[in-house]
């Protein structure tokens, strides 16, 4: 159904000299029509049949405010700053041990400490007459005279580390000079034995009885 010439005529003249403009025309010009439909063809308006446009019509509400397109995407703005640092998290769980490592290279010898006190010494002691015969003795000792006033005395045990100490036995209980004067020494290529001689005052070897004591380290 079409408008009446005057409202046709009006319409068209309004969409031709304001464009996008004649929708607001046409509301004024027919306040009762809500809805047209523009000819492209003929730049009439027409009214739609059932809420719709025939072809090569656009459907326009009258009155109806101007659609906005939307344009292309702006460019991204600028980063703004870093916001402040939140608060620390909870403190996680202990992991597993890890393997052991491979044991490391020795160290240099340390310096030599300071020489430590003395240990308790082994006491063993004999007692010999003048003819070399053991009277008594507190280990198995082996007495051999090489001469007169010469003795090997033989331990049962090495004696290069003992102390020995020699000295002239009682003569009321052996029968033996007063006086002599005794010596003691390692016997030579016997670790186990010392050399004891006696001589008088005037260095003739005499056989005398003496008392020989070795002190040796404690075990």
């Amino acid at each position: 159904m079409r408008l009446t010439a005057a409202v046709a005529a009006t319409t068209s003249l309004v969409l031709l000299s304001a464009g996008a403009g004649a929708a607001a025309a046409a509301t004024r010009a027919t306040p009762r029509v809500s809805a047209v439909c523009a000819v492209a063809t003929t730049r009439a308006l027409v009214l739609p049949v059932r809420g719709k446009c025939a072809k090569g019509a656009t459907y326009m509400a009258v009155g109806a405010p101007p659609q906005v397109v939307a344009g292309e995407p702006g460019l991204p703005g600028a980063q703004g700053p870093a916001g402040p640092q939140g608060p620390a998290g909870a403190t996680g769980a202990t992991g597993p041990a890890g393997p052991t490592g491979a044991t490391g290279a020795t160290g240099a010898t340390g310096a030599t400490g300071p020489r430590g006190p003395a240990g308790p010494l082994d006491v063993y002691s004999v007692i010999v007459d003048g003819t070399g015969v053991v009277a008594r003795s507190t280990v198995p000792v082996t007495v051999v005279a090489e001469g007169k006033g010469q003795y090997d005395v033989v331990f049962p045990f090495d004696v290069t580390t003992c102390i020995p100490v020699v000295g002239l036995a009682s003569p009321a209980l052996l029968g033996s000079p007063a006086e002599a004067v005794l010596g003691v020494a390692g016997l030579y290529q016997k670790p186990k034995g010392f050399f004891v001689d006696a001589q008088s005052i005037t260095g003739a070897y005499v056989n005398a009885p003496f008392s020989l004591m070795v002190q040796c380290p404690g075990s």
